[in-house]
């Protein structure tokens, strides 16, 4: 048989779609529960039923109804047995639950909502229940937010810039509530990057991004771009617009061979800083140019190779080739292992010597080839 622990977990649940119901302006209706078995045992059916009027609404003046039933038991002759028990208002509901005062601070906050927002947010609002009582006392700034981006849905500001009378950090510690809200607000356009969670990424505004290192290894080239210097830092939006011309790019993986390089005809060398060349992708102006990726003889290598040739397919290798590797051997190390076993941008004779040096685990790091070795090979390209 029920008990009146188990009629506060089923109020507890109900309470959840109570607030549904609440939102769509449905009439509340009363909620039957269900009675169970009933015991066999006096004992305990007598401790079940004395609990159970305990906690019926004419005794706390709130919670549960029971009606009753005479029936007579074999074993224990007339017994008054529950017939009904039902919930029978919203206030006995939520005093149950123990949800008054987290309802009432709910109604609040959707009343801000629809204050600020009309009817824009009724289905958004159903959908994001959890997500207004997580945020309970935080609408009126979550609002602010919510309205400064509805009248300016591009605003191509940092953060700190945004005059939005909220603390330097809000949007920053309520980024899960602010993406959600500018979600529902938005339209399609003003949302940069659905896939990123980051606020400052997902919809326009500015924030710190990662910078290019270049280096323009030809003086006539250097000059034409009408640059006051040979080597520099650029965000990778900036790299991306500017009008570099028809240059050849090569990209190396280590710094030391990045500021090494000799002077090369209509070149301009990247520090590619391992993976790091994924964000490459942005500057679609590469795709129209010739690309060299020189990178560490070794599996990761190898994998570089192919990321990049991912979105620049035109990609050729230098000293990454089984020539380079029986030449400097002796300088190999031990690499670190990779479960990668398919690269797809790779050439047959890359994919037999990425299966070799992850097969043994080898490394034979750029700065240890030769440096007239180098210069040859890049000279001949």
């Amino acid at each position: 048989m029920i008990t009146p622990d188990e009629i506060k977990r089923k109020s507890e649940r109900e309470y959840t779609r109570y607030l549904t119901t609440w939102l769509t302006g449905d009439p509340f209706t009363p909620i039957a529960l269900p009675i169970g078995r009933i015991p066999s045992e006096y004992s305990e059916l007598s401790r079940v039923i004395g609990a159970l009027d305990q906690g019926d609404k004419s005794k706390r003046g709130y919670g549960y109804e029971i009606t009753w039933q005479k029936r007579n038991t074999q074993r224990y002759g007339p017994q008054s047995i529950p017939q009904t028990i039902t919930i029978p208002t919203e206030h006995d509901l939520l005093k149950l639950a123990g949800k008054v005062k987290e309802f009432g601070q709910f109604k609040h906050d959707v009343g801000l909502i629809r204050a600020a927002f009309g009817d824009r947010l009724a289905d958004w609002m159903l959908k994001n229940i959890p997500l207004i009582l997580k945020y309970a006392d935080d609408w009126p700034d979550l609002i602010k937010v919510g309205r400064y981006f509805d009248q300016h849905p591009r605003p191509d500001l940092y953060l700190r810039q945004l005059p939005i009378a909220v603390h330097t950090k809000f949007i920053e510690t309520h980024e899960e509530a602010v993406r959600a809200l500018l979600d529902g607000l938005l339209p399609p356009d003003a949302i940069r990057d659905p896939t990123s969670a980051s606020v400052t990424r997902r919809y326009y505004l500015r924030y710190a991004e990662s910078l290019i290192r270049l280096r323009i290894l030809d003086p006539i080239l250097q000059a034409a771009l009408a640059l006051p210097f040979s080597e520099l830092s650029v965000p990778i939006s900036q790299f991306a617009g500017f009008e570099w011309g028809q240059a050849r790019y090569v990209i190396v993986e280590n710094q030391m061979t990045f500021l090494a390089l000799p002077p090369l005809p209509n070149t301009i060398a990247i520090f590619g800083k391992g993976f790091d060349v994924g964000q490459l992708k942005q500057a679609t102006q590469l795709r129209a140019c010739v690309i060299v990726y020189w990178g560490d003889l070794d599996a990761h290598g190898f994998q570089i190779l192919s990321q990049l040739r991912g979105f620049l397919p035109q990609t050729v290798s230098v000293m990454m080739d089984r020539i380079t590797w029986q030449r400097f051997e002796p300088y190999a190390v031990d690499g670190t292992p990779t479960k990668i076993s398919l690269l797809p941008n790779l050439t047959p004779d890359e994919s037999d010597l990425f299966v070799e040096l992850q097969t043994h685990n080898r490394r034979l790091e750029q700065e240890h080839l030769d440096h007239a070795y180098v210069i040859a090979c890049l000279s001949a390209l």
